[in-house]
């Protein structure tokens, strides 16, 4: 996959801090610049994150909340380190409704989670 700074065609708005998506200026501090790292970066993320997702899908499945809290609190982190602030946003109310053993507030949540989660998805594929 190779990685360009925005996708083809695309604004340089399309992927700002402020929308939550992706941070790519972030992304470039990370790599030090270096397309080839940025790239590396870009596909550890993308597949810690669908695997994270499914553990996640999986546990809210069976009503595990403790594991929930656990996959959720993974995602949170993974996202905020690269700036994707609204998936990270989501995932800290997946989190703290499993602390709080409010598995409604998941359900909930989990749509949420899913729109961002393909949104960037959408995103990073777009980037390649």
């Amino acid at each position: 996959m190779v990685i360009a700074s925005t996708p083809p065609g695309a604004g340089s708005a399309l992927a700002s801090p402020e929308d939550g998506l992706l941070d790519l200026a972030l992304l470039a501090e990370i790599s030090g610049g270096d397309a080839a790292v940025r790239e590396e970066i870009l596909a550890s993320f993308h597949q810690a994150n669908e695997l994270d997702a499914a553990a996640l899908r999986r546990a809210v499945g069976r009503n595990d909340l403790a594991r929930a809290k656990d996959f959720s609190h993974r995602l949170k982190g993974a996202t905020r380190t690269l700036g994707a602030t609204r998936l990270a946003q989501v995932c800290a109310r997946i989190e703290a409704a499993g602390a709080a053993g409010d598995s409604l507030d998941i359900q909930l949540a989990m749509g949420i989670f899913e729109t961002e989660l393909l949104r960037l998805n959408r995103y990073l594929e777009a980037l390649a």
